[in-house]
């Protein structure tokens, strides 16, 4: 059986505490029983997808494109001349 380290700041401490006494685990067991609640949760929620992600983000109509796709090329040279102070 291996033997884990972790780091708790005070609140998580007192969290601890307050489960042991609530259960009657000692905190080995606690922190036991807290993974196979949280491996049963990730099981059960289905994951992120990438466009999941993306379509929380909100980025409006046209998002935060200088202009269309289409006219990169152009678009870029503006932006370029506008940094550059042209």
């Amino acid at each position: 059986m291996a033997v884990k380290t972790v780091r708790m700041d005070k609140d998580e401490e007192k969290l601890l505490e307050r489960v042991k006494r609530l259960s009657g685990l000692t905190a080995s067991e606690a922190i036991k029983r807290g993974l196979e609640v949280l491996e049963a949760q990730l099981r059960a929620s289905p994951s992120s997808r990438a466009y999941d992600i993306y379509k929380g983000l909100d980025l409006g109509p046209g998002g935060y494109a200088s202009g269309p796709a289409r006219k990169s090329r152009k678009v870029a040279e503006t932006a370029i001349k506008r940094r550059a102070g042209r």
